[in-house]
């Protein structure tokens, strides 16, 4: 769906565009929006979003397309995927600046391509909460960024409520998919023990109930030498032995 939004802010065309176009300055002036990390011209962070009743939360990246300095336009693309659930959501955002009596128009259009939760709703609701998001962070814009540049004086950027909350939703969620993983890893080991256990159980049931062919044929082998040795001595010892009743006969003949 493409979604059609517009704002003015207070400051020269030029001055509006420095602004605009520097993520890591202007992120905190976006509603629902936590900047995680910068990785070369990748802008990685957490979003969140609250339509109705539903709260969605989506993790991704985004980078620019196009920066064109002299057009003042620019398009910047986004990804993400939900940090609770499976769908994936990406926009296309494209923004002119051009002079107005205020100061400077920004004319905003957005490809967006959602899935989960939010594709329940219909364009006109989602466009109604862009536009309000939008409203919330001119009026951030103005308060913090526009009048620290007028004053020409630093403040210092303090952790909003809201950013403390996504926070602790990401982290939660990354403990989560580690226990996730971890509980994986122990059950496949559990049931590689238990498999290795029934399979030794089994080879012992059969060296039981069946002892192996080669152990049996080497007994009888040993038992057959033992034998063939023995057999010299077992008919001395029977001669001597009837040679002692013939002589124990003749004996008691004579007497």
């Amino acid at each position: 769906m493409e979604l059609n939004d517009e704002f003015e802010v207070s400051v020269p065309v030029a001055e509006a565009w420095v602004v605009l176009t520097d993520v890591e300055k202007i992120a905190p002036c976006l509603p629902g929006i936590w900047l995680r990390q910068v990785e070369g011209d990748e802008y990685q962070g957490v979003v969140k979003v609250k339509v109705g009743p539903v709260t969605v939360s989506y993790g991704g990246s985004a980078r620019f397309e196009l920066l064109d300095a002299d057009a003042h336009k620019a398009v910047l693309k986004a990804e993400g995927r939900e940090l609770r659930g499976h769908a994936n959501a990406t926009a296309l955002v494209k923004a002119a600046l051009s002079p107005s009596a205020k100061g400077t128009r920004v004319q905003i259009v957005t490809d967006l391509n959602i899935a989960g939760k939010l594709a329940q709703f219909s364009g006109e609701v989602l466009a109604g909460v862009s536009r309000k998001l939008i409203a919330e962070f001119v009026d951030n814009l103005e308060s913090t960024v526009l009048a620290v540049s007028e004053a020409t004086t630093p403040e210092p950027v303090v952790e909003t409520p809201a950013e403390a909350e996504i926070d602790a939703e990401a982290a939660s969620y990354e403990a989560e998919i580690d226990a996730e993983v971890a509980f994986d890893e122990a059950e496949a080991a559990g049931a590689a023990a238990s498999a290795q256990a029934d399979s030794d159980h089994a080879a012992g049931d059969r060296w039981i109930s069946s002892p192996p062919l080669e152990e049996s044929d080497h007994l009888i082998a040993k038992r057959e030498s033992f034998m063939r040795r023995l057999t010299p001595y077992l008919t001395v010892a029977g001669i001597l032995l009837i040679a002692r009743i013939v002589v124990y006969s003749l004996r008691r003949r004579r007497r």
